[in-house]
């Protein structure tokens, strides 16, 4: 899927993000903010709108996942990638030498790396009705805009019953915005 925001502006949100203290790694298809001390990680999904639709997508890994890290390092997916933690600094490290070695490496070297990592590009999509309207919402002393209709969001995500738990809930079978 092309880009759904410019890179100029994921850049911009996740270094905001990322000065109040939070490990930050962005795509063309998402922020992943992170506070380990916490064990805390929100992903925030970016939306296009396709007919009368709020289409995305994310990446599940299906093959091995050294290879995966390797691939989506090597490339030019990830737009940001700061944080705080010796960890997270020392990888973000890594992951800038992994680029420009990938500028070196024959491209069939690169190519194996990808089939070995299995990507699986699953679509989400969430009637734009849902969404259009947004309200105000207070979590933690914090404030944030949830959709105006988020008993209808919640029951179109979760379905009816979607207050009641579910005990071994799988994410891509449950989720009703999910097209596999």
């Amino acid at each position: 899927m092309k880009d759904i925001i410019e890179k100029e502006t994921i850049y911009k949100i996740s270094n905001s993000i990322y000065k109040l203290g939070f490990n930050v790694t962005s795509t063309s298809n998402d922020i992943c903010v992170k506070n380990d001390k916490e064990n805390l990680e929100i992903n925030i999904k970016f939306y296009k709108e396709i007919n009368n639709n709020c289409c995305g997508e994310f990446v599940t890994l299906e093959g091995n996942k050294l290879f995966s890290l390797l691939y989506m390092h090597m490339s030019n997916n990830i737009y940001f990638k700061k944080g705080h933690t010796i960890s997270f600094i020392l990888f973000s490290g890594i992951s800038k030498i992994l680029r420009i070695t990938a500028l070196i490496l024959p491209n069939f070297i690169i190519n194996f790396i990808y089939i070995k990592s299995k990507f699986n590009y699953t679509k989400i999509q969430i009637p734009k009705i849902l969404l259009v309207e947004i309200t105000n919402y207070s979590f933690y002393k914090r404030d944030f805009n949830i959709p105006k209709s988020y008993n209808e969001y919640l029951k179109y995500r979760y379905g009816d019953s979607w207050e009641t738990p579910i005990k071994n809930y799988n994410y891509l079978e449950d989720d009703k915005s999910i097209s596999l």
